[in-house]
């Protein structure tokens, strides 16, 4: 049978390696696709097409459990590390909101919604909710205490 075994860590890079991996996988993966899931899952009910509307639902459901294995890592990877893998997530969360890319975003007056695209407006507004609702309550949870409290994403 092949299943998943212990990950080696030996040679690695140590606690430095370790630190910028999760402060990456918070990043990229904890907080990014946070956001890009419910984004797209706000795509999905906006757009008048169902056969688009289901794509956009299950893409956002994959980003979702993206979301969630690197919380995971970012939780092993902090029992792992120690203080110096914690603190370099703590900074990650600390500055979330420079986390947040927009990508593309169609002109404001060119109105694409019911095509499944969000305006930056849109965008910006579900972003700065998932960074209070979601993201900041989860990264206190993780890095324990009292936590980082992102700032507002203006």
């Amino acid at each position: 049978p092949v299943a998943p075994g212990p990950l080696d860590t030996r040679g690695a890079g140590g606690v430095p390696a370790l630190a910028d991996f999760a402060a990456r996988a918070a990043s990229e993966g904890r907080i990014a696709e946070t956001i890009a899931s419910l984004q797209l899952h706000a795509a999905a009910d906006a757009a008048s097409d169902a056969a688009l509307a289901a794509e956009l639902r299950l893409t956002a459901d994959e980003e979702a459990v993206h979301a969630i294995l690197a919380y995971r890592i970012v939780t092993w990877a902090i029992a792992k590390g120690g203080e110096p893998v914690r603190v370099a997530v703590v900074s990650v969360f600390e500055a979330a909101a420079d986390h947040v890319g927009f990508g593309p975003c169609p002109d404001d007056a060119i109105d694409l919604h019911t095509h499944g695209v969000l305006s930056r407006r849109a965008r910006h507004d579900l972003a700065v909710l998932a960074l209070h609702e979601v993201i900041a309550p989860a990264g206190r949870a993780l890095v324990g205490g009292g936590g980082p409290r992102p700032p507002l994403c203006a």
